[in-house]
């Protein structure tokens, strides 16, 4: 295989319909395979999102101008050395760094061409506690953990199989117990006790201390998220991360802040929030994606929230078939919705109740909402990279659209009557 005159690697192809993927570039080691991934987009200066990438242009490539191995060969050994190292590409006559961070963005973006079996995500549970829980698509199970001032130190390990377009799933020995997992957003209904289960929520991110330079993709910017109480109210809250350990709070955050200013440090993988007083408010995992980072924040107190970076969404943003779970009092649905540009239609493939239905609609981005949906005290905030819903005829809704068109999630809530969809155009696998 070449790219330009370059030679990528050294192959032995059996059959005419052979998928080449980085994990088979890589020998199925995750590690060079994300790696591999991230260079090759790199190199084609495309996204690490995107499905095509465009080579033509591309005429030599050298990781060590001092060898003629194939480039492959040459990343897995310095790789070998140090599986954590930054490599220097020369690509015709320009040189580029290829990190740890770009490899990790590239294998949460896309799983399955690193040969990804086991999937971990970071978050938080409804109550308030801290959670994390992997999803292994080898043996269809989920473990977890999850530990605070609720529900105390639990953990376990659940069978689980594929109920609706590999993205949502349901416990194997419970019908009532469900699971959704997408590139970068998981959520889970876990058992915390012989009666109870709890709902937690997390992004994907390999469970790794926080290092000074995934804190510069995450520091110096403001995240909006839907926060979720104990009390079951709804409000949307806004995060400003600053660089100096500092905070700004807006929202329900001042409710009981008093002021709109905290600080944080890093706490391993995520980051300790406290308020002016000192006291920790929150636990807050961050991940970096490629163009808009996602957040989900724990309370200390209780109630979590979920969200991404204020960054204004386009209509070229918008775009692809999401299979969706929409959740209501008293019904369960899953279904498909297909955006273009500010369109939308969805049909329910299967409802609890009997009932599907289907319909369209139009999205309103980066809406402006007023206190009463703000839970600021008087002003008015606009949310970029966020979406309202108006309905078929035109008329503005109560619900409200988080969307990562980078990763593949969305979380639609309608902040009346508190009904939930959560969808995805990236299963992982």
């Amino acid at each position: 295989m070449k790219i330009g005159n370059s030679v990528l690697a050294d192959l032995n192809v059996s059959t005419n319909n052979y998928k080449i993927t980085p994990a088979v570039l890589a020998e199925n080691n995750t590690t060079i395979a994300s790696y591999i991934g991230a260079m090759l987009h790199g190199i084609a200066g495309c996204d690490l999102a995107s499905d095509v990438c465009d080579f033509s242009s591309i005429t030599t490539v050298d990781i060590n101008t001092s060898t003629n191995l194939p480039i492959i060969t040459e990343l897995k050994t310095i790789l070998e050395q140090n599986s954590s190292a930054s490599i220097s590409v020369t690509v015709n006559d320009s040189t580029m760094q290829i990190s740890e961070v770009n490899a990790t963005l590239y294998a949460t973006e896309n799983p399955s061409m690193t040969g990804t079996t086991a999937y971990s995500f970071n978050g938080a549970a409804s109550a308030g506690d801290y959670a994390s829980f992997t999803y292994n698509s080898e043996n269809n199970t989920i473990s977890y953990q999850i530990s605070g001032n609720v529900y105390g130190n639990v953990s376990g390990t659940r069978e689980i199989e594929n109920l609706y377009g590999n993205v949502f799933f349901k416990d194997k020995n419970d019908d009532d117990i469900f699971y959704f997992f997408s590139g970068s957003l998981g959520v889970a209904v876990i058992p915390v006790s012989d009666t109870n289960t709890s709902f937690v929520v997390g992004l994907q991110q390999p469970d790794k201390n926080i290092t000074a330079e995934d804190l510069n993709l995450i520091v110096n910017k403001k995240y909006n998220y839907i926060e979720f109480d104990t009390d079951e109210s709804i409000y949307f809250s806004i995060i400003e991360i600053n660089s100096t350990n500092t905070a700004d709070l807006n929202g329900t955050w001042a409710d009981y802040v008093d002021q709109s200013y905290g600080t944080w440090e890093v706490n391993g993988s995520h980051l300790d929030v406290f308020d002016a007083r000192g006291g920790k408010i929150a636990n807050v995992i961050i991940r970096a994606g490629t163009s808009r980072a996602g957040i989900v924040v724990d309370n200390v107190d209780g109630g979590f929230g979920v969200g991404v970076e204020a960054k204004a969404l386009t209509d070229a943003d918008l775009k692809g078939t999401y299979y969706y779970n929409d959740s209501g009092s008293d019904y369960e649905c899953y279904g498909t919705v297909t955006v273009e540009g500010t369109t939308f239609k969805y049909k329910d493939e299967w409802c609890s109740d009997n009932d599907p239905e289907s319909g369209s609609g139009t999205l309103v981005l980066n809406p402006t909402i007023d206190p009463d949906q703000n839970a600021s005290t008087d002003n008015n905030i606009t949310l970029n990279g966020l979406a309202q819903v108006k309905d078929e005829n035109g008329n503005l809704t109560d619900e409200f659209v988080f969307l990562d068109p980078d990763s593949g999630y969305y979380i639609s809530v309608n902040i009346d009557d508190g009904e939930l969809s959560i969808g995805s155009n990236k299963p992982l696998k």
